[in-house]
């Protein structure tokens, strides 16, 4: 729960808000995750959707948008994202929930 907290905090850091704020994009999540500065905050955003989507999966069984490895290192996915996004710019003007589902499922895929 104390992580959730931190990573709410930190993308809140980030994040526009107000009633004319522009979605937080793909492409902004590359420059938070090519930013030393910021990469922490990536890091944050990349644990809250993979907790996102493992709340959903616990809720519906059915669900299964990619196969994450169970003991993976959150800060790998920082690198994935990166090289990702280098190779999908298209991707990139999506929001950055759906720039990173897209990625975790081209980086774990599930097999059949």
């Amino acid at each position: 729960m104390k992580q959730a907290t931190l990573a709410a905090l930190a993308l809140a850091a980030v994040l526009p808000s107000g009633a004319g704020a522009q979605p937080f994009t793909g492409a902004d999540l590359q420059k938070s995750c090519a930013t030393p500065a910021t990469a922490q905050v990536c890091i944050a955003y990349m644990r809250g959707a993979v907790s996102m989507y493992e709340a959903v999966v616990a809720e519906a069984k059915d669900v299964v948008w990619f196969c994450p490895p169970v003991d993976g290192d959150p800060a790998a996915l920082r690198k994935l994202y990166l090289d990702w996004a280098q190779e999908n710019p298209a991707g990139l003007a999506q929001p950055a929930m759906g720039a990173v589902k897209a990625m975790l499922q081209d980086a774990f895929a599930c097999s059949d």
